[in-house]
């Protein structure tokens, strides 16, 4: 769920790069795209950092609910 929005960016990053490099093939566009592609996942990380700690609350609460519904759940040794 973190990692989606990092993946899809990167391969329509990748994808531009690609179209750039079939309507203009002269251009060098392997270094600059892997440049670009960087700079643009850096970017994107410093975006979702703040957001972390919210997702990790809400995941640890979810697992502690299903850890206290497996131990109230009738038959379970």
């Amino acid at each position: 769920m973190l990692a989606l929005p990092l993946v899809f960016a990167a391969m329509a990053v990748q994808f531009g790069s690609g179209l750039l490099n079939r309507v203009a093939p002269t251009l060098n566009l392997f270094a600059l795209g892997f440049s670009v592609t960087i700079a643009f996942g850096l970017l994107l990380v410093m975006l979702l950092v703040p957001s972390l700690p919210g997702h990790a609350q809400r995941m640890l609460a979810h697992v502690v609910g299903m850890l206290d519904g497996l131990a109230a759940a009738p038959g379970v040794p």
